[in-house]
C-alpha cells in the first residue's frame, strides 16, 4: 500500500470516529421527526358515518415501511395497499425519496378498517410530510385517487359528511358529487394538486406569473395543418351527405356541425390548437352521423363499402405510424422534455386508436362498429400530427441518462402499487398488468416509454369503469380549480427544464376556450384528466428528487457531538502518531464545515436507494 493510500485510509477512519454513533444497521434507534393528525371519514358496518382520528408518525432513518397500529383491531389488505400506493404517489410528486423514512399510522383501539376510501387522506398526509408542513386545521378527508391524480367517488358520502359535522371538523374534503354540491363545510376536489392546496394552504409547486409562460405559444401554429386537415375532411363528408339528400340536408340536425363553426371561428383568431380540437370533434360526429343516419338507413350497401375503406385506411396508417414511432424513438434520447412529451402524446394517441379499432371486433352492431372505426381513424391522424412536433427544435435542459434511470426506478415502483391498488378494487386484472410490467425490457428510453404508456392506460381505464367512480360529477368550480392546476404545472416544468411541454400548452389553451364556448364540463374534465396520465410520469422525469429535504431532517436529529472545544481536543489527541499534514487537513474540514461532515453519509445512502432495481 502506498503512502498516499495509507493517508487516505487513516483519514476515513478519523472521519468515521467523528460521525454520530447512530448507524444504519438492523435494530437501529429511530427518531420521530414528524407527527400529524389525520381525520379519516368512514361508514359503520350497519349504517351511519364515523370519524377516525388517526395519527401519522414519520421516523428517520427508515426503509420506506408503512406500519399500521390498531390495538385489538384489524386493517384490511386493500387499506394497507392504498396507504402504500399513496406514499409512493406523494413521493413521486414531491421528489422526496420515501425510502429514507419509516411511517406509522396509529388508529383507535378495536377499529376494523376496510376499503380504499382513505386513499386521498393518506396521500395528502404524506404530501404534507414531504413538504414539511404542519396541518393545524381539523380536516376530514375521503376519496379515491386515480394514478393520474383524479379524485374518485366513495360510498356512504352523506353519512361520512354528517359524522364530520357532528365531530365539529373545520373542513371536509371529498370527491365532487351532486348530492354534496353546496353543502356546508364540504369542499369538492377534482384533482390531487387542488386537494393539497385546500388541505395545506400551500401550493405543491412554485408558480410564475402568466406573462413569463407565454413565449412558446407561437409554436402552436404547428396545429394549423391539423385544423385544416380535419376541417376539409369534414366538409368532404358534408358534401357527400348533401349529394345523397339532393342538397336538402338540414345541417342544424347534425351535432357535429356546430363544432365545425367553432373551429372556423377560432381559426380566424389564429388559435390553431383550439380550432384543430373543435375540427377533430366535428370530424368524428359528422362522420358518425353520415355512416349511421344516412348510409345505414338509406344505402346499407354503400355503408359496407365505406366501412371497408375506413378499415383499410386504419390498417395502412397503423403500419405507417408504427414504423415512424420506432424510427423516431431513439432520436428523443438526450432531448428536452418538449420532444419527449410530443413523442409520448403521439404514442398514446396511436394506442388509443388501436384500442378503439379493437372494439369493432367485439360487436356485430353496425352503429358501434362505425363509431369505433371513426374514433380509431381520427386518433391515427392526431398521432401523426403530434409526431410532427418531435422535429421542432426547442431549447431546454436535455434529459440525461442518469436522470432517466432514476425516473424509471421511481415510476416502476409507483406502477406496481398503482396496479395493486386498482386490482384491489377489481378495476383491472392485477396479475395481467404485473406480468406486462415485469416483461418490459430494452433500453432506458424503451422502458420509460412503456412504463408511461402503462401508467396512461391505467388512468384511461379508470375513466371507463362502469361505475364511473373516477370521472365524478363536474361543475364550473372544479374546472376553474383544474385551470389553476394547469398553470402551476406549466410553472413547474418551466422552472425545472426551461421548457413547457406542448401537451400542457395545448391543454391549458383549449380548456380556456372550451369554457368560453360552453362546451360540457365533463368533456373538458375528461380531456385534462387523461392528459395527466402522461404528465405525472413527466413530473417524475424532470423532478426525480434531490433529497434536500433530508438534509434539514438530518441536522434536526443529529446535533454535533459536544462543543467545538471538545472536537478540537479529540483532534489534538489523534495528532499523536498520525502526522501533522493529515490532522491539519481533518481539522480544517471539521472546523470549516462541521455540519457538512454529518450530512455526507446520507448523500451516499440516497444514491444507494435510487439505484435499487426490481
Amino acid at each position: 500500500m502506498s503512502k498516499n493510500s495509507s493517508y487516505l485510509l487513516l483519514l476515513l477512519i478519523i472521519f468515521n470516529l467523528l460521525l454520530p454513533v447512530t448507524t444504519y444497521s438492523q435494530g437501529e434507534e429511530k427518531n420521530k421527526i414528524y407527527s400529524s393528525d389525520i381525520y379519516l371519514l368512514a361508514v359503520l358496518e350497519h349504517d351511519g358515518g364515523y370519524v377516525i382520528n388517526a395519527k401519522l408518525n414519520a421516523y428517520y432513518p427508515g426503509r420506506g415501511e408503512v406500519i399500521f397500529e390498531a390495538k385489538l383491531g384489524s386493517i384490511a389488505e386493500e387499506t394497507i395497499i392504498s396507504a402504500e400506493y399513496a406514499l409512493r404517489l406523494a413521493s413521486a410528486l414531491t421528489g422526496i425519496n420515501y425510502r429514507l423514512f419509516d411511517y406509522e399510522i396509529i388508529l383507535p383501539e378495536n377499529i376494523k378498517l376496510e376499503g380504499t376510501s382513505a386513499t386521498l387522506a393518506f396521500t395528502l398526509a404524506f404530501l404534507a410530510f414531504f413538504k414539511n408542513i404542519s396541518i393545524t386545521e381539523k380536516i376530514g378527508v375521503t376519496g379515491l385517487v386515480s394514478p393520474n391524480g383524479i379524485i374518485g367517488n366513495v360510498s356512504g358520502l352523506i353519512n361520512k359528511y354528517n359524522a364530520a359535522l357532528s365531530y365539529n371538523l373545520d373542513k371536509i374534503l371529498g370527491p365532487p358529487t351532486k348530492e354534496m354540491n353546496g353543502k356546508y363545510k364540504y369542499v369538492s376536489v377534482g384533482d390531487i394538486f387542488t386537494a393539497f392546496e385546500l388541505y395545506s394552504g400551500e401550493k405543491l409547486y412554485e408558480e410564475l406569473p402568466s406573462s413569463k409562460l407565454r413565449y412558446l405559444d407561437i409554436i402552436l401554429d404547428n396545429f394549423k395543418y391539423s385544423y385544416e386537415f380535419f376541417y376539409n375532411q369534414t366538409l368532404i363528408i358534408i358534401n357527400k351527405m348533401k349529394s345523397i339528400r339532393n342538397n336538402t340536408l338540414n345541417l342544424s340536425e347534425i351535432s357535429g356541425y356546430k363544432y365545425l363553426l367553432l373551429a372556423k371561428n377560432y381559426s380566424r383568431m389564429g388559435e390553431w390548437y383550439t380550432a384543430a380540437s373543435f375540427a377533430f370533434t366535428s370530424f368524428i360526429r359528422v362522420y358518425e352521423y353520415y355512416l349511421t343516419n344516412i348510409l345505414l338507413k338509406e344505402n346499407p350497401q354503400e355503408l359496407y363499402s365505406e366501412l371497408k375503406r375506413i378499415e383499410d385506411l386504419i390498417i395502412g396508417l397503423s403500419r405507417e405510424l408504427r414504423e415512424d414511432l420506432i424510427r423516431l424513438k431513439n432520436t428523443i434520447i438526450n432531448k428536452s422534455i418538449w420532444v419527449i412529451d410530443a413523442y409520448l402524446n403521439a404514442y398514446s394517441r396511436y394506442r388509443d386508436a388501436i384500442f378503439y379499432y379493437s372494439i369493432s371486433n367485439k360487436t356485430d352492431n353496425l352503429e358501434d362498429i362505425a363509431l369505433s372505426y371513426v374514433l380509431s381513424l381520427a386518433r391515427m391522424y392526431t398521432s401523426k400530427h403530434w409526431l410532427s412536433l418531435v422535429n421542432i427544435s426547442i431549447p431546454g435542459k436535455p434529459i440525461e441518462s442518469k436522470q432517466l434511470k432514476r425516473s424509471i426506478t421511481i415510476l416502476k415502483d409507483l406502477l406496481i402499487y398503482a396496479i395493486k391498488y386498482l386490482g384491489s378494487m377489481n378495476i383491472i386484472d392485477q396479475k395481467e398488468y404485473i406480468d406486462i410490467l415485469n416483461n418490459i425490457n430494452g433500453t432506458l428510453i424503451d422502458k420509460f416509454i412503456n412504463y408511461t404508456m402503462i401508467y396512461y392506460e391505467l388512468s384511461f381505464i379508470t375513466q371507463l369503469t362502469p361505475t364511473q367512480i373516477f370521472p365524478p360529477y363536474v361543475d364550473y368550480d372544479i374546472i376553474m380549480k383544474m385551470n389553476k392546476t394547469l398553470h402551476m404545472l406549466k410553472s413547474l416544468f418551466y422552472l425545472k427544464s426551461g421548457v413547457i411541454p406542448p401537451s400542457l400548452l395545448t391543454i391549458h389553451r383549449f380548456l380556456n376556450h372550451f369554457i368560453l364556448s360552453n362546451e360540457s364540463y365533463e368533456a373538458i374534465f375528461n380531456s385534462v384528466a387523461r392528459s395527466f396520465g402522461i404528465i405525472i410520469p413527466e413530473i417524475i422525469l424532470i423532478n426525480p428528487g434531490t433529497g434536500l429535504r433530508v438534509y434539514i431532517v438530518y441536522r434536526t436529529i443529529y446535533k454535533p457531538v459536544g462543543s467545538v472545544a471538545t472536537l478540537e481536543l479529540i483532534i489534538g489527541l489523534l495528532c499523536v502518531g498520525t502526522g501533522s499534514l493529515i490532522i491539519g487537513y481533518v481539522f480544517g474540514k471539521t472546523r470549516g464545515s462541521r455540519r457538512g461532515s454529518y450530512v455526507s453519509p446520507l448523500i451516499y445512502r440516497e444514491k444507494e436507494e435510487f439505484s435499487l432495481t426490481y
